[in-house]
């Protein structure tokens, strides 16, 4: 799982981002080095909490992300905390990291919590941005993003409809396929596309 790199990606695609760093690539894993310049911005995995069901482990994630932004003045902090909040919070899809040319795919980035702070040692102002991206461990079973909503949308209202995995292989579904589950599943509310595990 690499929802930090994924995150990066997306930040150090946004031009109104880079443009109030030192430069276009002064986003780091975890710690900032110490021969870089600032302002310059860390994404840190806070916590990661899986999303399993009864019958399945979980294929997506909730990471916690702290975005930390560190700069001389505190004007620029503020700046740095809006645009990186422009380009990330909300955020859907499928993002291609430049060092390994893997995709990843992003359900969704919510905006939690902020506070601020100051670095007596270094004289830097420090900004701590946390969110909750929702970060697909596998290839999520649908066509995704924003490009593929009306072939989504068929794809979803072609499904056919159980009440258990054990229906849907019963009626010729193999462990991989996907059905929508109906209003009395046994394990997951009604509506949803689920995938038939072993």
């Amino acid at each position: 799982m690499n929802a930090v790199g994924a995150i990066r990606q997306i930040i150090i695609g946004d031009s109104n981002v880079t443009a109030l760093l030192a430069s276009g690539t002064s986003v780091f894993p975890t710690v900032l080095p110490q021969s870089k310049p600032y302002p310059a911005v860390t994404l840190m995995l806070g916590d990661s909490k899986p999303n399993d069901s009864k019958t399945s482990t979980s294929a997506i994630d909730n990471v916690q992300l702290v975005v930390g932004i560190w700069a001389k003045e505190y004007a620029t902090a503020q700046a740095i905390g809006t645009a990186i909040r422009n380009s990330i919070d909300g955020f859907s899809g499928g993002v291609t990291t430049v060092d390994d040319s893997v995709v990843h795919y992003i359900d969704a980035v919510r905006f939690l919590t902020r506070r601020d702070d100051f670095d007596e040692e270094n004289v830097l102002f420090y900004r701590a941005v946390n969110y909750d991206v929702r970060y697909y461990r596998d290839v999520p079973p649908l066509p995704f993003g924003t490009p593929y909503v009306t072939q989504s949308q068929a794809w979803f209202d072609a499904l056919p409809e159980y009440d258990s995995d054990e229906s849907a292989v019963a009626d010729g579904l193999s462990v991989g396929d996907i059905y929508l589950t109906s209003d009395d599943h046994v394990s997951t509310p009604g509506g949803i596309p689920k995938q038939v595990r072993a």
